[in-house]
């Protein structure tokens, strides 16, 4: 054990130093993910064009978010005290419009032809849309300050909107990495305590795919907040399959190498030199043909597909 520290020490403080400053350099996942959630396809394709046309259509709706605020009544239609309390919260918002940063308004009860748009049939709901400028603010901030003053006593009141609904999408899937995140990992563990009968190799494995999981990640997301590099909600879900499935079958090759050389009677430290040389030359050349795949989905046009070359760093990093 003294002779491996002595032959390794430079490297080991070496990895410790990358994963303390991989940590601290971590941008927030929260906010990153959110300002690269939208799924983009190619500009010329047909639903981009209108989009695009959407934008521009003019000043009150450039650069704003879409939100709606919903008011119903559980039980029963709408009374004329309820329709005049809804009146009064959205006067509220449109008497103060530069607090909210509202741009344009649609009012459920402005004139005929929103009140058969914006009302509904049973008369148990009223919607009220807005463009609220996006300068300076997240949607997760819109949407909390105007979820909060939207509370109008006697009904049921809802934010809503494509913006709202894609970070609440975006919110939902970095719920879903940390489950699938604790699911593989203890998944791993119980399948390598099966293979070896030993809790102390498959903690090492485990550690050691895991240390590269979270330098190459601070990589990848230090490269998208500074140098634009894809990414999706969906990174880190393919970062964290891809590296612990592929990273615990090198890890299994190289102990199953290291068990084999010490049954030919090779001393540990020879066993371990000639696992590595040997089962090291596997893992290259297969982690070289998935490094150059993934690498490869940079070419896509598709955003999804080109958020998974984040993968490719990740190997690299594994590989390393």
């Amino acid at each position: 054990m003294q002779k491996f520290l002595k032959n390794h020490v430079f490297s080991l403080i070496a990895w410790v130093l990358i994963l303390i400053i991989s940590v601290f350099a971590l941008p927030n996942i929260t906010e990153l993910t959110n300002a690269h959630s939208d799924i983009t396809l190619p500009s010329n394709v047909e639903s981009n064009v209108a989009q695009s046309i959407e934008n521009n259509w003019g000043a009150k709706k450039k650069n704003t978010y879409a939100i709606a605020l919903v008011f119903n009544k559980e039980h029963g239609k709408l009374t004329d005290a309820d329709k005049q309390a809804i009146n009064n919260t959205l006067d509220k918002f449109t008497n103060d419009k530069s607090k909210y940063g509202i741009k344009d308004t649609l009012l459920p009860d402005s004139n005929i032809a929103t009140r058969k748009k914006l009302q509904s049939k049973d008369g148990t709901t009223w919607v009220a849309q807005f463009n609220v400028s996006k300068k300076g603010r997240t949607v997760e901030q819109v949407y909390n300050q105007m979820n909060r003053d939207v509370k109008t006593q006697g009904l049921r009141t809802y934010v809503t909107g494509a913006d709202v609904l894609q970070h609440d999408f975006s919110a939902s899937i970095q719920e879903g990495i940390k489950k699938t995140e604790a699911i593989t990992v203890v998944f791993i563990f119980i399948v390598l305590i099966i293979v070896f009968k030993s809790p102390i190799v498959p903690l090492i494995s485990l550690l050691t795919v895991g240390v590269s999981f979270l330098t190459s990640f601070s990589i990848v997301t230090n490269l998208v907040e500074h140098a634009n590099f894809p990414f999706s909600n969906f990174t880190q879900v393919f970062m964290v399959i891809v590296l612990f499935g592929i990273g615990t079958d090198y890890n299994i090759l190289l102990y199953d190498k290291f068990k084999e050389d010490l049954g030919k009677g090779m001393d540990k430290y020879k066993a371990m030199h000639d696992a590595l040389r040997n089962a090291g030359k596997t893992i290259l050349y297969s982690g070289s043909s998935i490094l150059i795949g993934f690498t490869a989905l940079s070419l896509a046009k598709f955003s999804i597909y080109q958020s998974a070359v984040g993968v490719a760093v990740g190997v690299a990093v594994l590989l390393v």
